[in-house]
């Protein structure tokens, strides 16, 4: 029930994706988790994410306009 529901909410080039996969390739949510997550998932280091994260936070000495403009580089 789980993958019926998750592949209806597919659009576009993930719906491409599934629709071209052969027949009985997915027999698990566990597997269909797994290709979608290895084929549109995140590929970034999720330490490197944290440091990016970090870096956006707003410097003591900082005025507001000069975080917004930095936040939006």
């Amino acid at each position: 029930m789980v993958c019926r529901l998750f592949v209806q909410s597919l659009d576009g080039e993930a719906r491409k994706w599934f629709k071209s996969l052969p027949n009985a390739f997915i027999a698990t949510w566990e597997k269909l988790k797994n290709s979608f997550t290895q084929k549109w998932g995140e590929k970034r280091n999720h330490e490197y994410v944290l440091i990016e994260f970090n870096a956006i936070r707003k410097n003591p000495k900082e005025d507001i306009s000069e975080f917004i403009k930095r936040f939006n580089k």
